[in-house]
């Protein structure tokens, strides 16, 4: 007894000592000159702090990395720079001059995250929050923007270090992220009558009286959002997901004294009568060029584009259900068998069989668009099951599979990697475990290659161990494929919010 609560007495106590970490609904994005990022793993906000995985470090900042395993340091050098921080631990170094940061990297499922701000900052770059969308931007060029910054943090050089430099810390401003471009580039102009979700259009033009437009209203009706300015002006759009947000920038413009007027602190919010609009928030986020964001928070994806008014100054931005793409993807197939049963059958048929009902079912709900990684005996390349899906962009990713160990072990497993797939991880767990009737196994974590390089929520689902009579016999029968196969499918409209 006195050993169980001893064990109790130091989780709580770990507990307790644990950052605190933002949840995966709280997801943070991340941009690099106007383009969002897909890092393997979500940035993560802990105690305030920013920390992103180290090899979008590499990968995208252009910086190479060496792990020492004894001291447990990672090093990162780019031209003339040298970082060194260690896991676990506060202190880092830039070249021979000690920093103490707020926040110490860490390694989470394999992956090592480190602190954002700190290593974005000391290779030269800007670093911006913006706390509307929930975005962190990282921008090349020193662009003269407004005093906008990460949530609080402060990183110092320690006392100790000699010579003392003047660290490049203090707050800087950047460009907003993923709007309109970056500083040196312009990205493909989207038709002003269309834009796409997840594009943007190319930069606004100041309006023609020269003067800044004023917002002087923002509302919703059924089926359109309605922005009315003192002048016309080009907004800029993007979209974001987990939790899906319609961004609209409007550049050369400043809110009027009744908007300010109802905002509380930083941000105004006002009220929706559009069914899939939950609320909409605004804020003045640039001085340069001055621009109010606007961010419309939706209870689910939509579709949208900008229709023509005759009404000087006015924007209307129609709202439309939006289609979901879904990529199926069975397990193995041709010469890749997968796991064999006790009676001899072929797991890489069990999951052809599995996917060909899930897809016979959605083939009939008109939201859906389908597409299958194979959809009859053939083998594909893990790396092309990824690009089928990230090319296609699709919505979600759906693996099935059976599993196989001894013939004492049975049950339902699913797996995730990215925390972006937990939300659908779970709901699909507990939709087949239901159908099943096998034992729940749990919701698991690991580093598939289709759940890990997928940039959409992606999960594998390990329907039963085929390596188990009494799981075997039930899974290849048709009642208990046709029962399964509605449980995911319905867990797929339901993570969609189709009805």
């Amino acid at each position: 007894m006195k050993k169980l609560v001893f064990a109790l007495f130091t989780v709580v106590c770990l507990l307790i000592a644990l950052p605190n970490v933002s949840s995966a609904d709280d997801a943070v994005q991340l941009f690099l000159n106007g383009k969002r990022l897909q890092p393997e793993a979500p940035p993560r906000n802990v105690d305030g702090n920013i920390i992103v995985p180290v090899r979008l470090v590499t990968q995208e900042l252009g910086a190479k990395v060496s792990w020492d395993d004894k001291e447990r340091k990672v090093t990162l050098v780019k031209e003339d720079t040298t970082i060194q921080l260690y896991i676990g631990r506060t202190d880092a170094y830039v070249g021979k001059v000690k920093y103490v940061l707020d926040v110490a990297p860490v390694i989470e499922n394999d992956v090592t995250l480190v602190p954002v701000r700190f290593v974005s900052q000391e290779f030269g770059l800007k670093v911006n929050w913006d706390d509307l969308t929930k975005s962190v931007s990282l921008f090349r060029q020193a662009v003269e923007l407004p005093s906008v910054t990460l949530p609080p943090a402060s990183v110092s050089p320690s006392p100790s270090a000699a010579p003392t430099p003047k660290p490049t810390l203090s707050p800087s401003a950047t460009p907003q992220p993923g709007a309109s471009g970056s500083p040196s580039s312009t990205p493909t102009p989207v038709s002003s009558k269309s834009p796409s979700p997840g594009a943007s259009v190319s930069p606004g033009q100041s309006p023609a009286s020269g003067k800044l437009a004023q917002v002087q209203s923002i509302k919703t009706t059924a089926d359109q959002i309605i922005v009315q300015l003192s002048e016309t002006i080009t907004p800029n759009f993007f979209y974001l997901s987990n939790p899906d947000r319609l961004v609209i920038d409007l550049p050369y413009a400043e809110l009027s004294p009744a908007l300010t007027e109802l905002k509380k602190g930083n941000e105004g919010e006002v009220a929706s009568v559009h069914p899939d609009v939950a609320k909409l928030r605004y804020a003045t986020f640039s001085n340069e060029p001055p621009t109010i964001r606007v961010v419309v928070d939706l209870n689910k994806k939509i579709d949208y584009n900008l229709v023509d008014s005759k009404k000087p100054g006015e924007l209307i931005i129609s709202l439309k259900q939006a289609r979901y793409k879904v990529v199926l993807d069975a397990g193995h197939g041709d010469g890749d068998s997968g796991a064999v049963s006790v009676t001899k059958k072929l797991e890489k048929n069990f999951n052809l069989a599995m996917v060909t009902k899930i897809a016979a079912i959605l083939e009939k709900e008109s939201l859906i668009d389908l597409k299958l990684t194979r959809s009859d005996d053939t083998f594909v390349e893990l790396d092309d099951r990824v690009k089928i899906a990230n090319d296609w962009n699709a919505t979600l990713f759906v693996s099935v599979h059976g599993n196989k160990y001894n013939s004492n072990i049975r049950g339902v497993e699913t797996y995730y990697t990215r925390s972006d797939s937990l939300a659908l991880a779970k709901l699909m767990h507990g939709k087949i475990v239901a159908a099943s009737g096998n034992p729940d196994r749990g919701v698991r974590t690991a580093d598939f290659r289709v759940t890990k390089n997928t940039n959409m929520p992606a999960i594998l689902c390990e329907i039963g161990y085929l390596s188990n009579p009494a799981e075997e016999a039930m899974m290849f029968t048709e009642a208990f494929q046709n029962k399964v196969a509605a449980a995911i499918a319905q867990g797929i409209k339901e993570y969609l919010h189709i009805p």
